[in-house]
């Protein structure tokens, strides 16, 4: 269970291969991951340069409820924040973001548990054409209830309502050279 298909700045990366390790002592969890885009396309290689990702987590489960805080860095040397600008123009513009993200999941009744996420990320891009006076903040949030089964067996009829804000920048200060 990669951390990067739940983490609004992690999947920004769209990693193909990830490696992530934890330790889990009676409900405190401690993980590090990181990941990877490849640079193979449909029909071949391109020049494209990955992005990638690496992160650290603490988490904390009870019987009714679980948290879990995540910092980390995406690096993304062909535009920031899933941008597209090619490297090797005089218009690329590699960036890096350094996020943090909490999670929280409550258990309400045992057939329904309602999460919360907020996320805020710092993006540091350079350009021959552009600097920043200021890094672009950025932030992410969804709240969701979502049914379970009550059972052991997860063969029921699941119902979840999710309503989010996807990456969404602050431009601050941009000065041009």
């Amino acid at each position: 269970d990669l951390a990067a298909s739940s983490n609004a700045f992690a999947s920004i990366a769209h990693p193909t291969r990830a490696v992530r390790a934890a330790y889990d002592l009676h409900g405190v969890t401690v993980s590090t991951e990181m990941g990877a885009s490849s640079r193979e396309s449909l029909f071949g290689v391109t020049q494209l340069q990955p992005s990638s990702y690496a992160m650290a987590s603490l988490g904390v489960a009870r019987s009714r409820w679980s948290a879990t805080a995540s910092g980390g860095r995406l690096d993304e040397p062909d535009g920031p924040l899933g941008s597209l600008i090619p490297g090797g123009t005089a218009f690329s513009m590699p960036a890096a973001t350094d996020f943090a993200s909490l999670h929280a999941d409550f258990a309400a009744v045992p057939w329904l548990v309602l999460s919360g996420e907020a996320s805020v990320g710092r993006t540091r891009a350079r350009s021959a054409f552009l600097s920043q006076a200021a890094p672009l903040i950025s932030s992410s949030w969804r709240v969701t209830a979502r049914t379970r089964c009550a059972g052991p067996h997860d063969d029921c009829t699941h119902f979840e309502l999710d309503l989010a804000q996807p990456v969404d920048h602050i431009v601050e200060r941009l000065a041009s050279d």
